[in-house]
């Protein structure tokens, strides 16, 4: 019996240290701030719809990321003489011919085969044409165009260039139809808003 009695003080002195550390750390605990909640991240908003064109100017220029474009003037011809144009038109199909210029504005020689914008017209629909490669050559040829060729455009000098798309007389609308132009992005400009060559008077 005697020698229970001071185990179970002893016992009971090591409960009473446990029971005040804990309630000491509790009390630590208690006074340190918290960290806050994460905030939530707000909802992604949904990809908007891809647009056929990224934006439209009314403006007969364009100022891409190396070269400004300038369109002087298009033209439409069903008969292409051939001194002008080797190529002549297929089953009366229209010659429409876009004559522009390009200028470096960069401060480093650009090579034109590369970074210069590619030209489409396209109708009312969005349906893009290509360029008619071989009357496009044949027509700079004729015109004894100053194309640069495989030679860099140094900075600040503009060069005269030709476009020549073939299309259906039957589809073709001036009123509705653009010129596309893609340079990284698609721009549109009407033709509505490029000058047109008058068509030579008849004698």
């Amino acid at each position: 019996m005697n020698v229970a009695l001071p185990r179970f003080w002893l016992f009971a002195a090591l409960a009473l240290c446990s029971a005040t550390a804990y309630s000491q750390n509790d009390r630590v605990l208690s006074t340190q701030t918290r960290p806050a909640a994460p905030h939530s991240l707000p909802p992604i908003a949904p990809i908007a719809p891809i647009q056929h064109y990224a934006s439209t100017l009314l403006t007969p220029e364009y100022q891409g990321t190396r070269l400004h474009i300038s369109l002087d003037q298009w033209q439409s011809q069903t008969a292409l003489d051939q001194e002008h144009l080797a190529t002549p038109a297929r089953q009366n199909n229209l010659f429409i011919i876009l004559h522009y210029r390009y200028t470096n504005t960069t401060q480093t020689p650009v090579d034109p085969r590369i970074h210069q914008p590619r030209l489409f017209l396209a109708d009312e629909g969005g349906t893009q044409i290509a360029p008619n490669r071989r009357a496009t050559q044949d027509y700079r040829y004729a015109q004894d165009l100053d194309t640069v060729g495989s030679d860099k455009l140094n900075p600040l000098l503009t060069v005269s260039d030709v476009a020549v798309f073939e299309v259906s007389p039957l589809l073709f609308d001036p009123e509705r139809w653009s010129l596309v132009i893609r340079d990284g992005q698609t721009v549109r400009i009407p033709l509505t808003v490029i000058p047109e060559k008058p068509a030579p008077s008849a004698e």
